[in-house]
């Protein structure tokens, strides 16, 4: 169900793939990604996950 809503009991942005892999959702551009190869940057004390290096330094810069 990559993209989809998340499960019953699930925090939002997370949900896994029909593989069983977790995924992730980017807080910059929404798209779903695979925690194993998500970018990951501390926000505000917790991990966020990105797709990619140029969503991450965005969604930092955006965050000052």
């Amino acid at each position: 169900m990559p993209g989809g809503a998340p499960r019953d009991g699930q925090r939002p942005g997370r949900g896994r793939d029909i593989e069983g892999d977790e995924m992730v959702q980017d807080p910059e551009c929404k798209v779903y990604v695979p925690i194993a190869r998500a970018v990951t940057r501390k926000v505000g004390g917790e991990t966020a996950y990105f797709c990619s290096e140029d969503c991450a330094k965005k969604y930092v810069k955006g965050m000052r």
